[in-house]
């Protein structure tokens, strides 16, 4: 619910980067040329197995086959040092809706998908190549580096629902084995595999999230960063307000809990992700006992435990902050992604005026 962006230190960008070069590996061994001027110049091989070198494969057998279409989409994304390859796997979500504009464009919108409805696509027989070479599972997903992505980002709980964890454990099988790291989350296809098979590896179209946002809510939707929320992009914490009915609930069935479109945006994402049917169906209780603290363990308590057992606290912070962390309130925007319900709670806090925005 809060940018990506604004929870981490790495550049992103940079990390993209660094992450084109591991899926395009280039053999050790230089082969040399001459080129138009009459100079000999170098050529890197890519691996056969890394994305460019499948691209090359698949060109090759749509030449042999005389398919000129196929051939041309593979020419465009290979063309001035792969300047679009690089791009799809590199650019920023906005960036990337442009791309998608452009293919569609120019080689028509069912070239690689045929759209069924905003739930369901279905990809063309080249569509489904295209897949393959992108393939997603074999060369990225079961890699160690995609695990070292997701800790870079800093992300604790899912940044669509916020309230389910995002867990990567470590782990030995025995006593003498190396020692393992497992992500039990998944990754979220902004724009989805079935309508988009070229974004399948694009860095910033993959979102850590929980399985019912991803795998039980959102599947196949048809996401546009006009309507959605791409985490790598926007916060829906700057359009979006949660708020209760009371603040002094009698019981936890007395709570509504509702959301305030503060600046006229979509609601698609709560709508798609049940965000409000999960709240009030699946944590009032959650809610109700984080109000009534408020009521019974006020920031005079906290002060007095402070001034009482002084020995408790490493470093002099306010007596409400020592509350509010308590409870899981994010104290900073930043930390919203970092705590499950850290956004209504800090939404909560905010209107009762223990917290600065």
């Amino acid at each position: 619910m809060e940018r990506i962006d604004n929870c981490t230190s790495q550049d992103l960008d940079e990390m993209a980067k660094g992450y084109y070069a591991f899926l395009n590996p280039f053999k050790k061994k230089v082969k040399t040329r001459i080129n138009s001027n009459g100079k000999r110049e170098k050529i890197y091989e890519p691996y056969k197995k890394s994305l460019l070198g499948r691209i090359n494969s698949e060109r090759q057998n749509a030449v042999n086959l005389g398919n000129q279409n196929q051939i041309d989409f593979w020419d465009f994304l290979l063309a001035k040092d792969c300047k679009l390859l690089k791009a799809i796997i590199c650019s920023r979500p906005r960036v990337l809706h442009f791309i998608t504009n452009i293919i569609d464009k120019k080689f028509g919108k069912i070239f690689l998908s045929k759209y069924i409805s905003y739930d369901e696509a279905e990809l063309t027989p080249f569509g489904k190549i295209v897949s393959e070479v992108f393939d997603y599972s074999t060369q990225y997903r079961s890699k160690d580096i995609c695990i070292d992505n997701c800790n870079e980002l800093e992300l604790q709980i899912c940044p669509y629902c916020n309230i389910l964890s995002i867990d990567i454990i470590k782990f030995t099988k025995d006593l003498n084995s190396e020692e393992k790291q497992l992500a039990l989350h998944q990754l979220d296809h902004f724009y989805p595999q079935v309508r988009y098979p070229y974004l399948a590896l694009s860095f910033f179209n993959l979102i850590p999230g929980c399985t019912p946002c991803n795998a039980q809510l959102k599947r196949e939707k048809d996401f546009k960063i006009s309507t959605h929320f791409n985490p790598f992009e926007k916060s829906f914490d700057d359009f979006f307000c949660f708020k209760v009915n009371t603040l002094l609930p009698d019981n936890k069935e007395s709570i509504e809990i509702t959301l305030k479109n503060a600046r006229n945006y979509p609601e698609n994402a709560i709508k798609d992700f049940k965000i409000l049917e999960r709240y009030n169906q699946n944590h009032k209780l959650q809610i109700f006992n984080f109000l009534k603290c408020f009521k019974y363990y006020t920031p005079e308590v906290s002060r007095s435990h402070m001034t009482q057992f002084p020995d408790l606290y490493s470093e002099k912070i306010k007596a409400e902050d020592s509350l509010l962390e308590a409870l899981g309130v994010p104290l900073e925007k930043k930390l919203i992604n970092k705590y499950s319900l850290g956004k209504i709670k800090r939404d909560i806090s905010l209107e009762l005026d223990l917290l600065l925005k």
